[in-house]
């Protein structure tokens, strides 16, 4: 009995030590903050400059590839922010971590707009790795109005392959928005904020130290693809995850409205199914699920399919680039859902070439007689 309450004793005494420690740091984090802190828990990485050597996921002869972000979080070879024509917000097929800049579809992209309209016209990569469509509204109130100058002419959402697991209950982690769940007040933490900035830090020293990066070749062999229906209930709440995914896309597209942009969406491709024999099969695990459920690639692709649909009403005929029906190779991917730097150089020509022949060309060129949706 004695040593019970000795032992209860000291957990008491360590607690409240604890929570003394844990609310100076929090008052010492406040009083040090500054208008880029809420950024922070959103994985905005920012004047940070990494080395990953990216020889496991591809074949290439020059496997240390240097990953930037400029101090506004950017990644692009733009002098200031005010000289964005084209930035694109997405995930981590937008961000391209493991590609070499120049490969990025971005910098092709660039590249080849800028020889059509005669001058430089800059693309920024605004994606954050993990980021969804919930991520994408919290940069839109947290992030983007940090960027003094930014007014893009196009403004490009690469989106779909982080919104397509339904299983998902909402956001999570740097994901996270301002309006969800009732422990919504831990993530608005100061201190909060700093575990998740110290994690990315010493997650990316870790990854170049050990070359883990976080992301896994595959090789696609027709053994692994072998689901030829998809799971039960699939159909239903891939429906409801669209119609949710509506919802949040026309919030972005109001968003980028206010800074006078036009819209593009696209469509992305991805590996997690195979055509056999005039069937199609999907991988084994796609996607979580509750308990031992799990769903296959036929339930991903099923799901990606609806958001693809959203984003064509929404969007609109002239807002759409369809990459999902191009012609990939699986020799353009690394994994299910990132391509090496030939498939992002193809991506790069394939945007170059529809925006180059459609009416947003003549303002990026500056030969356009009107300003756009909202005068610039």
């Amino acid at each position: 009995m004695r040593w019970t309450r000795k032992l209860l004793f000291l957990g008491i005494i360590w607690s409240v030590a604890l929570a003394m420690l844990l609310g100076a740091t929090e008052i010492a984090l406040r009083l040090t903050a500054d208008d880029w802190s809420p950024a922070v828990r959103m994985n905005i990485i920012r004047n940070r400059t990494y080395a990953f050597d990216v020889s496991s996921l591809y074949d290439t002869p020059h496997p240390i590839v240097r990953y930037s972000r400029n101090q506004w979080g950017l990644r692009d070879d733009c002098a200031n922010p005010a000289e964005i024509d084209i930035l694109t917000i997405g995930g981590s097929t937008t961000d391209q971590r493991f590609i070499p800049f120049a490969s990025t579809w971005q910098k092709v992209m660039e590249d080849d707009l800028s020889r059509s309209a005669g001058k430089h016209v800059c693309v920024s990569n605004a994606g954050v790795d993990g980021h969804s469509t919930y991520g994408h509204l919290r940069a839109f109130k947290r992030w983007l109005p940090l960027i003094p100058g930014l007014k893009p002419r196009i403004i490009l959402f690469y989106i779909g392959i982080n919104d397509a697991d339904f299983t998902f209950a909402g956001p999570n982690g740097f994901d996270d928005d301002d309006s969800s769940g009732p422990r919504l007040w831990l993530k608005e933490l100061e201190i909060t904020q700093f575990w998740f900035w110290a994690s990315d830090v010493i997650g990316s020293i870790a990854q170049v130290e050990t070359g883990k990066l976080g992301h896994h070749r595959q090789h696609f062999v027709p053994e692994d693809y072998v689901f030829d229906t998809m799971t039960p209930g699939t159909v239903a709440q891939a429906r409801t995850g669209a119609e949710r995914f509506r919802q949040r896309l026309r919030k972005l597209i109001a968003e980028s409205r206010h800074y006078g942009a036009d819209i593009l969406c696209v469509t992305q491709p991805h590996r997690r199914v195979k055509v056999k024999n005039g069937k199609p099969f999907g991988i084994r695990n796609a996607m979580g699920g509750p308990g031992p459920l799990r769903y296959n690639g036929l339930d991903y692709d099923y799901s990606i399919r609806q958001l693809n649909a959203v984003m064509r009403e929404e969007c609109g005929e002239g807002g759409l680039i369809d990459l999902y029906h191009q012609q990939f190779t699986d020799g353009q991917f690394y994994d299910f859902s990132h391509t090496n730097p030939q498939g992002s150089r193809m991506i790069g020509h394939i945007l170059a070439d529809r925006v180059g022949k459609s009416a947003m060309m003549a303002d990026l060129a500056g030969t356009s007689v009107s300003a756009g949706p909202t005068p610039r």
